[in-house]
């Protein structure tokens, strides 16, 4: 009898727990940012041979740290103690940051810098999309435009220079 009712009470937890998802993927559908993209291509500017470079010295004065290996990465990564708050393009002033940084991280380089900034409650949540006939780049196999996170875009994006 005991084990019963442990059973059924386990039963209404993970009932309740689904529900709660069920919530949370109604309320976050994936977010378009093929517009951002589209206008991070248009921003003529010198960023990926010289104001990208600046931008890495800028981060490395601030309080984050920055990880950024010149001629390997595409990608400066920035965080603060144990996680990472930020991916910066190389290839285009595109930024990917944690909401909860966004205006510090604004206000270091939205002055200086003509940058397109996307911001997410989690950069590892898949919770962008891109339209199916938008090609910035060759994604590798396995990338799905349809749902993917701040995270996978750095990781597809990011083979040698």
């Amino acid at each position: 009898m005991d084990n019963q009712l442990t059973l059924s009470m386990y039963i209404e937890i993970l009932k309740e727990q689904f529900m709660e998802l069920r919530e949370i993927n109604k309320t976050n559908a994936n977010i378009n940012i093929t517009d951002e993209l589209e206008s991070v291509m248009k921003i003529n500017s010198e960023w990926s041979y010289l104001l990208f470079f600046e931008c890495v010295e800028l981060f490395e004065k601030s309080r984050f740290c920055v990880s950024y290996w010149k001629d390997e990465d595409n990608w400066m990564t920035l965080s603060d103690e144990s996680n990472i708050i930020a991916y910066i393009w190389r290839g285009y002033p595109l930024i990917f940051l944690d909401e909860k940084f966004i205006t510090v991280v604004k206000n270091m380089v939205s002055d200086k810098y003509d940058s397109v900034l996307i911001s997410a409650p989690n950069l590892a949540r898949n919770i962008f999309k891109i339209d199916g006939d938008f090609n910035l780049i060759d994604f590798d196999l396995g990338f799905n435009k349809k749902s993917f996170s701040a995270e996978d875009f750095w990781y597809h994006t990011n083979d040698s220079v």
